[in-house]
């Protein structure tokens, strides 16, 4: 996950602190000026609009690479020039157990199956030693 996914991930959950309830992202006005930003739907549930950092293309592709993780569920096109309505899934309000997962997957992969697969090479290698030779 890259820095600005994290940025703007955080800026989301601010506004939407509840799971399965969703934000609208859309031009509007923020502290007197219009930009791209998020709102809670239901505006009992959410804080007020929050700005995005960055222009609205750079939000949208964000979005969608956030949408590839599986972190949000988009209900419109991305690519759609009005409001889109997205809400947040479970795991990105769990962004640091997402993380950890990762590296014990990575941990997993490079580290336990090369060992375990030397030393079931190595057995064999002795074994048809003591067998044939």
């Amino acid at each position: 996950m890259t820095f600005n996914q994290k940025k703007l991930l955080k800026l989301m959950k601010q506004v939407q602190p509840l799971e399965a309830h969703p934000l609208m992202f859309d031009l509007m006005e923020v502290k007197g000026k219009t930009q791209p930003a998020f709102k809670a739907v239901n505006p009992e549930t959410g804080s007020p609009p929050e700005a995005s950092p960055f222009d609205r293309e750079k939000t949208v592709d964000i979005l969608k690479e956030l949408k590839d993780l599986g972190l949000i569920l988009p209900s419109t096109n991305l690519d759609a020039k009005n409001a889109q309505y997205m809400i947040l899934r479970h795991p990105a309000y769990h962004t640091g157990e997402l993380f950890l997962r990762r590296i014990g997957e990575f941990l997993f992969k490079s580290v336990f199956v090369p060992v375990i697969v030397a030393l079931l090479t190595t057995l064999v290698t002795l074994w048809l030693k003591r067998i044939f030779g």
